[in-house]
């Protein structure tokens, strides 16, 4: 959903009690994905839902925010 940046499923996901920083192969979380892609609405979702690290990293080293800058993406972060 996030990868997508479907964000009417990401409202809906958020609040169910599911786990948000679950993390793939690559480490990423949801918000790493969202913020790569420039889906701000979705990463918004992700950042005021729940605790979400936003610091978080992937197996590369890249952050919500590193993602969203190089890929020349704007998410507002906290």
């Amino acid at each position: 959903m996030a990868y997508f940046g479907l964000s009417e499923n990401m409202a809906n996901f958020c609040n169910m009690e599911r786990d948000i920083a679950v993390k793939d192969e690559t480490y990423r979380i949801p918000l790493l994905w969202a913020a790569g892609r420039g889906h701000t609405s979705a990463a918004r979702l992700l950042i005021d839902g729940k605790d979400v690290d936003i610091n978080a990293k992937d197996y590369h080293g890249w952050t919500s925010l590193s993602l969203a800058a190089a890929w020349g993406c704007c998410v507002a972060a906290g």
